[in-house]
């Protein structure tokens, strides 16, 4: 056993080093041919994270009922109330929040959505309004009011309703409106796990709607102290800069400009630094920034370089300070996510395309752009409410010119091309260690004897032996010309553009029957090795070429010496193999 395992292994392994030479041969051309890709700066790499990131930013929008009621302040003893006769201050808040799942989960700060009569800056706007309200009626000044609120605040409660909330799509989703009824927006409906203003201020808020671009968490370490972060939000104190324009415009977007609707619909991209890393006092970490929110930026996603939320817009703990801003941080938002059920949630149909669109868009070298339009094609087609692709089709249909990607310039080719070898020297390896076990088992006759087992092979294992190698030759042939015409196959073309279909490689394991199954659909040939232990036969077959070889392992099946039976195809191969005649002195027929 041990002088057939010698014998037998070096020259099966030859298929191995044949199938390993081939792709040690090939892969220098196929790198000769592989596109490198320009190196992304910093900046860049910012810019493609707002790009990708931008359509999941959304405006949210406010809209509150508000009274002062001080219970039987007037000199008769009835109530005094703000406004008079039962009415409402009609108040509205903005501020901004991101998807954080397809499913339309927002993740913003709690105060730009958590309202109420419990709420201090409902009960300060309310006040507000109300202060100007009783000074005219009473003759006096506003900061009277505010004293007399102050003193009698035992007998004054506000009575604040909230009408509705409502969550506008960016002009990054929509693209330019071209009039103002195209506006599109999704109620809120629930906050579905949230901690008060005065703790974590973290909010879940949720919309219905389903396939929607969202943003993922970073990890702890996602950032470091001194890195570059980018916020996407909508500050109300840019809207200041349009002419009678504000958030409150668009609950009713009919009756304004267009223009300003897109203006108030296109968020804000501030980038500035992480400066420290710090502990609030109940023991919550917070993020320190330099200067990049302003008011309406609570609640606004700010972004690392790879476009994963570090953390959010918040107040902070001093919300009279300009210089720095405070965020609430990724790893305080998980314990948030967790109680909505948002545990990585997976990418619906349209952020896998979009992802994949932005990706080719800015990978910069050669047939990028062809990539990026296809791609953008097909967002275009799928989502025709999808206007924000706009802007990207435009640059990617002007720049994929036949010139930028010549034909079989792409080298999406020769990565598949590499797969296929991989997968076929991998296929011809495990078939070689499956073979040479069996081989060992079908050889050894064992002997009568006492004193243990004796091994003899007698002509039928010989002729196994012998077999066995040239079968694995054969093998390693069959996929050194299916390696060739695979690579040739992607290496350019003058006249025609490269067609690929899918190229598969199964492995099945059943009932002690092993299978390997190699195709490849663009040259035609199909390469399939069978050792089933019922048959002990392998069979190689190449469709292309039109020829099939036979060769059984088994002492019934491998009839050699016994040529004068029927002659059959098969037959005159098997009798090829050991050298015989056929019946009537014919020539044994060359099989292969």
């Amino acid at each position: 056993m041990t002088r057939l395992f010698l014998r037998t292994a070096p020259r099966a392994m030859v298929s191995v080093l044949v199938t390993a030479l081939a792709i040690s041969m090939m892969v220098p051309i196929a790198l000769a041919f592989a596109i490198t890709a320009a190196q992304p700066s910093a900046t860049s790499d910012i810019k493609q994270a707002v790009e990708l990131d931008s359509p999941a930013v959304v405006r949210i929008v406010s809209q509150i009922y508000g009274r002062l009621i001080c219970r039987r302040c007037n000199n008769d003893g009835t109530d005094i109330t703000s406004p008079a006769n039962g009415n409402y201050w009609d108040l509205t808040s903005a501020g901004t929040g991101a998807f954080i799942s397809p499913d339309g989960d927002i993740l913003t700060a709690d105060h730009v959505v958590d309202h109420g009569p419990n709420s201090s800056q409902d009960i300060a706007a309310t006040l507000g309004d109300a202060a100007s309200d009783l000074a005219s009626r009473y003759n006096t000044t506003t900061s009277y009011i505010y004293s007399w609120a102050q003193t009698n605040a035992n007998v004054i409660s506000y009575d604040i309703v909230v009408k509705g909330q409502w969550a506008f799509l960016p002009v990054a989703y929509t693209g330019q409106l071209q009039n103002s009824a195209q506006v599109t927006s999704y109620a809120i409906t629930r906050i579905v796990a949230n901690s008060p203003p005065d703790k974590q201020d973290v909010a879940i808020a949720k919309v219905e709607a389903k396939d929607l671009p969202y943003l993922s968490l970073a990890s702890a370490n996602g950032v470091s102290v001194g890195d570059p972060v980018t916020a996407i939000a909508f500050p109300g104190d840019a809207d200041q800069g349009l002419t009678s324009a504000d958030f409150s415009a668009l609950l009713n977007p009919t009756q304004s400009n267009v223009n300003t609707i897109n203006s108030l619909l296109t968020a804000s991209v501030q980038t500035g630094q992480l400066t420290a890393k710090k502990t609030q006092s109940d023991g919550t970490p917070v993020y320190e920034t330099s200067d990049i929110g302003n008011h309406g930026s609570s609640g606004g996603p700010v972004i690392n370089a790879q476009g994963q939320i570090i953390g959010f817009v918040d107040r902070g703990p001093d919300s009279t300070n300009t210089r720095v801003d405070y965020l609430v941080p990724s790893t305080v938002v998980a314990e948030y996510t967790q109680q909505a059920g948002i545990v990585n949630p997976k990418p619906e149909a349209f952020m896998s395309l979009w992802s994949q669109a932005i990706t080719s868009y800015n990978a910069g070298g050669q047939c990028h752009w062809t990539r990026a339009y296809a791609s953008l094609q097909q967002l275009q087609q799928q989502y025709v409410n999808f206007g924000g692709v706009q802007s990207f089709l435009q640059t990617a249909r002007t720049k994929a010119t036949p010139g930028e990607c010549p034909t079989g310039a792409d080298g999406g080719a020769l990565i598949r091309t590499l797969a296929i070898l991989l997968l076929l020297l991998g296929g011809a390896w495990v078939i070689w260690q499956y073979a040479h076990r069996r081989q060992v088992a079908l050889v050894p006759t064992a002997m009568g004897g006492t004193y243990g087992t004796t091994y003899q092979a007698d002509e039928h294992q010989a002729l196994a032996r012998e077999a066995g190698p040239r079968v694995w030759m054969e093998v390693g042939v069959t996929s050194l010309m299916t390696s060739w015409r695979a690579l040739r196959s992607a290496l350019p073309k003058p006249q025609a553009q490269t067609s690929w279909t899918t190229t598969t490689a199964p492995i099945t394991e059943r009932d002690g029957a092993r299978q390997e199954s190699i195709t490849d659909a663009t040259v035609g040939t199909s390469g399939v090795l069978t050792d089933a232990g019922t048959r002990g036969g392998e069979v190689i077959a190449d469709a292309s070429e039109g020829t099939s070889g036979v060769i059984a392992g088994s002492q019934d099946r491998m009839q050699c010496h016994n040529c004068g039976n029927p002659v059959t195809d098969t037959a005159a191969k098997f009798c090829s193999r050991c050298g015989a005649s056929l019946p009537g002195g014919g020539p044994a027929a060359d099989s292969l």
